[in-house]
């Protein structure tokens, strides 16, 4: 219990104040526990997207695999769900610089490093003679670029995607507010209408036409993060 001090020295109240409460962790946790359970399926749908070889399986088993794919369809598009449920509201230029250096830190450095570690192991084998592939070194100038910040697989596309997604969500919030992104989502949607619906059939991968799509994911998961922290806050309220 605590005591209010008294202007008057030497005195103290003795009318008691309720202990300060901790802020609840519940709502927080309950969301992470929620966000955790959807990558961890997204996670094993990747898994089961790549598993389409037919010099591995029986034609049964690859049978039972393209089927789980048609299931696990929306594997990719959870992870940007996801990050849209985490991303914070940006109201000024300096919110904008804080996630290009938190999503660069996060999503290209580590790609960039991994890649060109991978490079660079690759390279000093092929230099030792013990294997016939091709050299992974730069052949020309041209290459250079390439070899040094160029992703090591195909699959990192999903990255930059990431990347360039939260940033230009970001930006956009700055410059049109949050009903400028709604507005954006509504244009973008006739875009997903086509590539949504042949996901599951036409794999997953860097296309130029599923970036609409990858947007609305992500500011799907944006909104539907604002519209409950809202609820919330209005139930405190009333209670």
């Amino acid at each position: 219990m605590h005591r209010i001090k008294h202007d008057t020295p030497g005195k103290v109240s003795n009318i008691p104040m309720p202990p300060s409460q901790p802020k609840s962790s519940k709502n927080i946790s309950t969301r992470s526990g929620e966000i955790d359970a959807i990558k961890s399926l997204a996670i094993i749908g990747v898994i089961i997207t790549h598993m389409s070889f037919e010099s591995r399986f029986e034609p049964s088993t690859l049978q039972l695999v393209q089927a789980l794919q048609l299931i696990f369809g929306w594997c990719v598009l959870a992870f940007f769900f996801c990050s849209g449920l985490l991303a914070k509201p940006v109201t000024n230029q300096q919110a904008v610089f804080k996630v290009i250096k938190k999503r660069c830190l996060r999503l290209i450095v580590p790609c960039l490093i991994f890649s060109l570690s991978y490079k660079i192991a690759l390279s000093g084998l092929y230099l030792t003679g013990l294997f016939s592939w091709e050299p992974p070194l730069p052949q020309s100038i041209n290459g250079i670029l390439p070899f040094l910040v160029g992703p090591v697989g195909p699959q990192f596309y999903f990255l930059y995607y990431l990347f360039f997604t939260s940033i230009g969500v970001a930006i956009a919030e700055w410059l049109l507010g949050q009903s400028g992104l709604l507005i954006i989502m509504i244009v973008i949607l006739p875009l997903c209408y086509a590539t949504l619906f042949e996901i599951p059939y036409r794999g997953y991968g860097p296309e130029l036409q599923m970036i609409p799509l990858y947007s609305f994911t992500y500011l799907s998961g944006y909104f539907l993060s604002k519209f409950k922290a809202t609820s919330h806050s209005n139930t405190n309220t009333r209670n």
